[in-house]
């Protein structure tokens, strides 16, 4: 499967985007998040491939 574009998205709770990050790279990976300019709540995150929504989880950010 080729694929042209991915980006992983990152929304609110009312499905606002707070941020989108282009993938470039194949295969594994790891993505650092930096959340201390997010408020406390629930944010989900998407990967979107080709336009392709592919899966969405869920990230709770929340201060000790």
């Amino acid at each position: 499967m080729k694929s042209g574009t991915a980006q992983i998205i990152f929304t609110d709770e009312l499905g606002r985007t707070v941020n989108t990050v282009e993938i470039i790279s194949k295969g594994k990976g790891q993505l650092t998040i930096l959340t201390s300019q997010l408020e406390d709540g629930i944010y989900n995150y998407s990967l979107v491939i080709d336009g392709e929504l592919i899966s969405t989880k869920k990230m709770v950010k929340s201060a000790y």
